[in-house]
């Protein structure tokens, strides 16, 4: 299942980034526009065909297209909050020239964990693993309560806490996200709030 949503933004020189997120690639102020971004992506897709951006940076991965920005290749690059953050980045690249993040996101991107096809068992023990982290918040249980949380015979007897173990060791979602995510992705009016009256958290297409 996914755990976060996210979308894509962009950011860099600002005159640019405005360009991007206003799509507006002619004219003295945008026709030099040139956006870096991950070539085997989402963003890329969404930024050739629905943008129509006409000079996009084909890009490996995002440290790829940090230095391509940093070495003045690109003046935008695409991506997702963590990807964009200026702290961040400014620390990863030894970058100190100018740089602004967009405002605007252009997708609904759900982060999910991948486990193998060939262990169904698994994928199920950590799909449950997940949920009991969002029913821990929803419950206000964390890790001094970890008892509280059910246990369960869905994976035998040997698992019968996995549940409470889990909370145990790391805490509810709130607070693991509150470790990870909140100084670069803030919560507040996001999609990675719980819901109520329905799914935990926003279902992802075709699931709910």
């Amino acid at each position: 299942p996914s755990y976060i949503h996210d979308g894509l933004g962009f950011a860099g020189i600002e005159r640019y980034t405005r360009c991007a997120e206003s799509k507006n690639f002619t004219g003295y102020e945008c026709e030099d526009t040139k956006i870096c971004v991950m070539e085997e992506s989402t963003w890329y897709e969404i930024i050739e065909n629905i943008f129509k951006a006409p000079n996009i940076v084909a890009s490996l991965n995002t440290n790829d297209y940090s230095g391509k920005f940093k070495n003045g290749r690109c003046n935008v690059i695409a991506g997702e909050t963590p990807d964009l953050s200026e702290v961040e980045f400014r620390k990863a690249t030894g970058y100190n020239g100018e740089y602004y993040v967009g405002k605007r996101k252009f997708s609904k991107e759900p982060a999910g964990v991948v486990t193998r096809s060939d262990d169904l068992q698994f994928s199920k023990l950590i799909k449950w693993i997940i949920y009991g982290l969002f029913y821990a918040e929803r419950r206000n249980i964390s890790e001094g309560n970890a008892l509280e949380m059910p246990s369960t015979q869905l994976f035998g007897d040997n698992l019968s806490g996995i549940f409470q173990e889990s909370v145990r060791a790391i805490g509810n979602y709130g607070s693991i996200y509150e470790r990870n995510f909140e100084s670069i992705l803030p919560r507040k009016d996001s999609k990675n709030l719980l819901n109520t009256g329905g799914p935990l958290l926003l279902a992802n297409p075709g699931t709910a």
